[in-house]
């Protein structure tokens, strides 16, 4: 070998005395990173040659089966069917198209050299060159659909072809499982002891060799929308090119539905399918447009919360596929969705959350407004319910985004200016529309009939009841991760956790006034007229289980409302029936004399059971005393 060495340079050396132009006109043509590869043990180089020529030879022979068959099946359709196979046949004409003008080409140019043959292929998975083998595969059961109603047309033009037209079909499939294998013979040939001179072509290949299993195992996920079935909600080629697929365990927040399936991730929309195994079907349960995504939660190992206006949505699965999955949502390109962790404080990334869930609720606002409440205008009972929205559109869009918006502006900041927005009058509102809302949808569900999109209504009566759990969740979520940052100030960890519990206080008030006047009971034919909260907790009631039953002091009764369900935060409480009403004017008092804490409930001008009512504490009950009394 050392000998080949001093042999080749002396020759090297004397061509350049003796024909200067010639060495430098190879010199021009040489591609210096394939100089390595002549140090290669002479079987690996014998290796390497074959599997290049094969990749060649097989790539050709590829192209002419893709060409006769588009000739034999599809071409002679536009006579027999009105030039339909240009819809059916589309991805594998395409296909051809790129095989035999781009890569095709460009590989005879190249295939001499595995550095540029490796680089090539790079380039070309990266510009999504190979992509419609992912749109072949989605809707390669369509095609085979097409062909089947056509049984007698494809067996007369296929007379000839001994393989058929399914082994024409499956043509795709089997191609890209074919450049892994050569390209596995290909890594094995280079794979020597380490040597500087063939380093970068090592490189080159292994990223090639990457690329091509990233996009062969996106083809193999992208079959699995064979068994997607068909739903109105979510059509699979309406979403932009598919990404990624993967299990997990699943929770819509809008449903309360666990379920286990998979994800596909599209590049504009994040589809949750549940498996069906005795229908071997993938099914519908939600969906996420991904520019809606407000922030991503990633706080618990294990799992990521998707944050939207009006749901949350969990993904549970394998620690490598969370971290994956989450690098895929917040590095594309334009979104930039935002990740919150549990243990870092990062300011800037909280004020571009705020932010961002400011101007999302300003911008539904607008849109449902103009979308809808222009014919909603003319609807009896919601005339009141639209002034409010359009006071809450003019407070949040000139009062509360543009101090959001400063550049100066810190979390010490928001803080302090949130305290006085709980205070202002305007923002009070809240409950008011809180009572009215009920109302204007029970209105909507009788007379919208004609509108046609009677579900974007009730998303616009929601959305500022929504609003308030956003701002309730982001707060909380703020105090959780300052708790652990152990870097952060107390005293901004202390005001930031005072305004979260005035924010919870006051959006669970809202909250209660629209699930209370939502209710339909025989004892309240007409709830929105019970009026505003102004004391709620949990009880125990005589002969019912202990604190499924909720107090409500209103302006003019003391009702109790029967809970189907109850969260540790009462988030999930659910307003079963209105079990019983007192009128405030006459009402007695008595206290019990074996529980301190019990009180017995009873009326001196309507004729009502006496009721008696356990407290939590003797505090909550004094507290109700009170302020009965400063609202009698």
């Amino acid at each position: 070998m050392l000998m080949e060495y001093v042999k080749s340079a002396f020759n090297f050396v004397l061509k350049v005395l003796l024909y200067p132009q010639t060495i430098i006109n190879d010199l021009v043509l040489l591609n210096w990173t394939t100089l390595g590869i002549e140090y290669l043990p002479e079987k690996n180089q014998i290796k390497l040659k074959c599997a290049l020529d094969e990749l060649l030879k097989t790539e050709e022979n590829y192209v002419t089966k893709l060409e006769n068959g588009l000739k034999t099946y599809a071409a002679p359709l536009d006579e027999l069917l009105q030039d339909k196979y240009n819809e059916e046949f589309y991805d594998i004409e395409r296909i051809y198209n790129f095989h035999h003008t781009e890569f095709l080409p460009a590989l005879r140019e190249h295939h001499a050299s595995i550095f540029d043959v490796a680089n090539l292929i790079h380039r070309l998975i990266h510009k999504d060159g190979f992509f419609d083998y992912i749109f072949y595969a989605m809707r390669k059961p369509k095609l085979e659909a097409f062909i089947a109603s056509h049984t007698e047309i494809f067996n007369n033009l296929g007379s000839n072809d001994k393989l058929g037209i399914n082994s024409f079909l499956h043509e795709p499939i089997q191609r890209l499982p074919r450049y892994k294998l050569l390209f596995a013979e290909i890594i094995k040939a280079i794979s020597v002891d380490d040597d500087d001179a063939i380093k970068d072509i090592q490189r080159a290949c292994r990223i090639a060799e990457r690329d091509i299993l990233s996009l062969l195992n996106t083809v193999n996920e992208a079959l699995n929308l064979n068994q997607f079935a068909e739903s109105k909600q979510f059509n699979i080629f309406e979403h932009g090119k598919f990404k990624k697929a993967a299990d997990f365990e699943m929770f819509n927040s809008a449903q309360g539905l666990t379920f286990k399936g998979k994800a596909f991730l599209f590049e504009g929309a994040l589809l949750c399918t549940e498996w069906n195994e005795t229908q071997r079907l993938f099914y519908y349960r939600t969906h996420v447009e991904l520019n809606d995504i407000l922030y991503i939660d990633a706080d618990k190992p294990g799992m990521f919360r998707i944050n939207l206006d009006d749901k949350e949505v969990d993904f549970m699965g394998k620690k490598a596929t969370i971290d994956e999955w989450i690098d895929l949502l917040t590095r594309t390109d334009d979104r930039n969705s935002s990740v919150l962790g549990s243990s870092t404080w990062d300011e800037d990334q909280y004020l571009k959350i705020l932010r961002k869930i400011e101007k999302h609720y300003i911008l539904h606002l607008n849109l449902y407004k103009q979308n809808h409440l222009f014919e909603a205008k003319s609807l009896p009972n919601l005339s009141d319910l639209i002034a409010l929205t359009d006071t809450l559109l003019v407070f949040h869009s000139q009062k509360i985004l543009p101090v959001l918006e400063q550049r100066d502006l810190t979390i010490t900041k928001v803080c302090e200016f949130f305290k006085t927005v709980l205070q202002d009058p305007v923002f009070q509102i809240y409950k008011k529309y809180a009572v009215l809302a009920p109302k204007s949808y029970k209105t909507a569900k009788s007379m919208f009939k004609g509108l046609g999109d009677l579900d974007q209504f009730i998303k616009f009566i929601e959305t500022p009841i929504n609003h308030l759990s956003r701002y309730k969740k982001f707060f909380s979520k703020m105090v959780r991760v300052l708790f652990n940052d152990t870097e952060v100030p107390k005293e901004l960890v202390l005001t930031v956790a005072n305004v979260q519990v005035e924010i919870n206080k006051y959006e669970k008030m809202v909250l209660n006034h629209y699930k209370l006047h939502l209710l339909e009971t025989s004892v309240a034919n007409q709830p929105q007229e019970l009026g505003m909260i102004y004391f709620t907790d949990l009880v125990t009631l005589d002969s019912v289980s202990p604190l499924k039953n909720r107090l409500f002091l209103m302006g003019d009764c003391v009702l109790a409302v029967k809970l189907r369900s109850i969260g540790k935060d009462d988030d999930n409480e659910i307003f079963d029936s209105i079990l019983w009403k007192i009128p405030t004017d006459g009402i007695n008092i008595r206290t019990s004399t074996k529980v301190n804490k019990r009180l017995k409930l009873s009326s001196k001008t309507v004729k009502v059971a006496e009721q008696a009512v356990t407290f939590r504490t003797i505090e909550k009950m004094k507290e109700f005393l009170k302020n009965l009394e400063s609202n009698s």
